[in-house]
């Protein structure tokens, strides 16, 4: 009786062969994730400081939603709560209800960058002229954010604007 050869399993039997490419599958897969995942930071961590950055500032919290944002974002969070008039907060406390929103989508650009996409429902849209707010029943928003210091963190650039919705 012929010794038993692992080598010979390996190499020479079909089940030998499926197991070695379903080993390289594997490591491949694996590899390619750890290798060429596009960004670093706990995109739970991400969820839920896009959550609670949309729950605050969605609601007029502004000085609650700093919580959530880069240093330099602070200007626009400034020049939002000094542009509050009387009528936005008589709306505001009116409203059976406040602002909601979902996560849609979140795109990562690279290691430290990412967009997230959300709707956003019932909520008081500021007006810059003067006039009062006004209620918008569904709008979506894109929010960037970038990880600092392994936090996720709003950046804004500008005040949050709704993207134009198709008529189709």
């Amino acid at each position: 009786m012929e010794k038993f050869s692992l080598k010979r399993f390996f190499f020479h039997t079909h089940l030998g062969m499926i197991i070695i490419l379903a080993g390289l599958g594997c490591a491949g897969y694996f590899g390619y994730q750890g290798v060429f995942n596009v960004h670093q930071g706990d995109e739970e961590q991400l969820r839920a400081n896009a959550d609670s950055f949309a729950n605050k500032y969605y609601n007029w919290r502004f000085q609650e939603a700093l919580k959530y944002c880069t240093p330099e974002s602070r200007q626009w969070l400034s020049w939002a709560a000094t542009n509050v008039h009387q009528a936005d907060l008589d709306i505001l406390t009116n409203m059976a209800e406040g602002a909601s929103h979902e996560i849609d989508h979140i795109s990562y650009y690279d290691d430290t960058t990412a967009m997230v996409k959300m709707t956003i429902h019932n909520y008081l849209r500021m007006d810059t002229i003067g006039k009062e707010g006004r209620i918008i029943d569904r709008a979506v928003f894109k929010i960037p954010m970038v990880l600092r210091h392994n936090h996720w963190l709003v950046k804004m650039a500008n005040l949050p604007r709704s993207e134009k919705q198709s008529r189709d």
